[in-house]
């Protein structure tokens, strides 16, 4: 509904007057009111009016809420990575070089400290057997003193040697465990490398196909993922292997990304990415359970 004001009417002799108007409904179906502007005659009296038009007022929208947004993942840089590692491995060898020392330290402090008691003992038997002044208590002091100070000896020995298993055993576990860390690293900072350069399984897959040639018959199995791109190289792969008379590409959840499983008529060859950290794993392994024996037999 829209309230109208006209201006002046005017009926031949009559008073001038204010008019107000009430108009509903509209033109056409439309719901808006709408009046025209003109001139009415009625006799000698004329009707002058002027109309406006009042647009309603459209309802104000609602402001959608903003959805919340995921924070981003985290990324991680192999940098970080490798700086974590540094740190990390770099504390748990300082902290079993510590304890390794202090074994070390204590077995020798007390072997001297038996050593210092055979020597008492000696003295003290030899002084003894002079004071009886007898042969036969001199024979049995000595003897006596004898059997004390070897049995002194063996136990400073044995202690030296239990010390010195110990630190070995300790320094190799802290080279185990640095290497488990390692591999750890390791396998993060390669993940991060394929998540970032998809094309790296490209590489893998020319290096593998470089060992296994001279072969009729390849089978190249890949992540799902890396697919497209590595059938979209097919003819480049065909040309690295001689005497080739088929070769298939084909998609396995079981590899992961980045790496591959080349299947050939005389052999196959692993190059999946956690095949490789686990013989990294098994090198850092055997090195650190023959270091400790190196050092020992060079000391």
């Amino acid at each position: 509904m829209s309230l109208i004001k006209s201006g002046k009417i005017k009926i031949g002799g009559l008073k001038e007057s204010g008019v107000e108007a009430v108009v509903i409904g509209g033109e056409g179906g439309s719901k808006s009111p709408v009046i025209k502007k003109g001139k009415a005659s009625l006799g000698e009296g004329t009707v002058t009016f002027e109309t406006e038009r009042k647009k309603p007022e459209a309802p104000e929208k609602a402001e959608a809420p903003e959805a919340p947004q995921a924070p981003p993942p985290p990324q991680i840089l192999p940098e970080e990575a490798v700086r974590e590692a540094q740190q990390k491995a770099e504390a748990v060898l300082e902290q079993a070089r510590i304890q390794a020392e202090t074994i070390v330290q204590d077995a020798q402090n007390k072997a001297k400290k038996l050593l210092e008691e055979s020597k008492l003992y000696c003295q003290s038997a030899q002084s003894h057997a002079n004071r009886e002044g007898f042969a036969l208590g001199k024979e049995e002091g000595a003897r006596a003193g004898y059997e004390e100070v070897q049995s002194l000896i063996l136990e400073a020995r044995s202690t030296l040697e239990q010390a010195m298993a110990e630190r070995d055993a300790l320094l190799r576990g802290a080279e185990s465990e640095v290497a488990q860390l390692a591999v750890k690293i390791a396998e993060r900072i390669i993940q991060t490398e394929v998540a970032a350069k998809p094309e790296i399984v490209l590489g893998v897959i020319r290096s593998t196909l470089e060992k296994v040639k001279d072969r009729e018959s390849v089978i190249i199995k890949v992540n799902p993922g890396d697919l497209d791109m590595v059938r979209n190289n097919r003819e480049t792969y065909s040309r690295i292997v001689e005497g080739l008379r088929s070769m298939e590409i084909q998609g396995d959840p079981r590899v992961e990304r980045g790496g591959c499983v080349v299947e050939t008529n005389l052999g196959n060859v692993d190059a999946r990415i956690s095949t490789q950290l686990a013989a990294l794993e098994i090198a850092f392994k055997d090195v650190a359970h023959s270091d400790p024996e190196q050092s020992s037999d060079e000391d």
